[in-house]
C-alpha cells in the first residue's frame, strides 16, 4: 500500500496520510480477501503505467478503491473470457477412434439390456404370485414365532426364516 502511495506522490499535504494507509489495509482485508499478491502486483503493474489513469490534485483513499474497482471489473471479464474459451475447447474436443469404439461398444450393451428386460417383463405376473406367496409365508412365519426366539422347531429342526421360507416353498413345490 505504501509502495502504491508512493507512485502517486503529490506532495505530502495532498498524498494518503499513515492513517488513511491504515484504513486502506484493513478494507483491502476485510473487502478484498479474495485477492491475491499477484493481484495486487498486476494491480501495482497497471497504475504504475498509468491504466487508471492520472492524478490530478491530490491522491485519497476514495481514489485508490476507485482504481481497484476498475482493475477488479476488469479481472472478472478476462474470468469470463478465459471460462468461454475453455468451455469451447472442452466441448470441441475430438473424440479419439478407440474412445468412440467403446461409447458405441456401451451403448450396444445397453441396448442390448433393454431387449432382454422387455422379454422378461412378460414373466412379471409369475413373480409377484411368488412374492405374494414369500410375504404370506414371511407373516406365517412371524405368527408362529411371536417374540420368542426367532426360530422353528419343524421335523426336529431348528428354521430360522430364510430356511423357513425354503422348507414352505418346496413342500409347496412336491404339493
Amino acid at each position: 500500500m505504501i509502495e502504491f502511495s508512493s507512485i502517486y506522490k503529490i506532495d505530502d499535504s495532498k498524498n494518503l496520510t499513515d492513517e488513511e494507509i491504515k484504513t486502506c489495509v484493513n478494507i483491502l482485508l476485510t473487502d478484498y480477501y479474495w485477492l491475491k499478491y499477484e493481484d495486487f502486483a498486476m494491480f501495482l503493474k497497471n497504475a504504475r503505467m498509468g491504466k487508471y489513469g492520472k492524478i490530478y490534485g491530490s491522491f485519497d483513499t476514495p481514489t485508490f478503491f476507485q482504481m481497484l474497482g476498475q482493475y477488479c471489473d476488469e479481472r472478472v471479464e478476462v474470468s469470463k473470457e478465459i471460462n468461454r474459451v475453455a468451455m469451447e475447447k472442452e466441448s470441441r474436443s475430438p473424440i479419439s477412434p478407440e474412445t468412440q469404439a467403446l461409447i458405441d461398444d456401451f451403448k450396444k450393451q445397453l441396448q442390448e439390456k433393454k431387449v432382454k428386460r422387455m422379454n422378461f417383463s412378460d414373466e412379471i405376473p409369475e413373480m409377484r404370485e411368488q412374492q405374494k406367496q414369500m410375504n404370506k409365508y414371511i407373516a406365517e412365519f412371524k405368527k408362529k414365532v411371536g417374540h420368542c426366539s426367532g426360530f422353528l422347531e419343524i421335523n426336529g429342526k431348528m428354521l430360522g426364516i430364510n430356511e423357513y421360507l425354503e422348507f414352505r416353498y418346496n413342500e409347496e413345490k412336491e404339493l
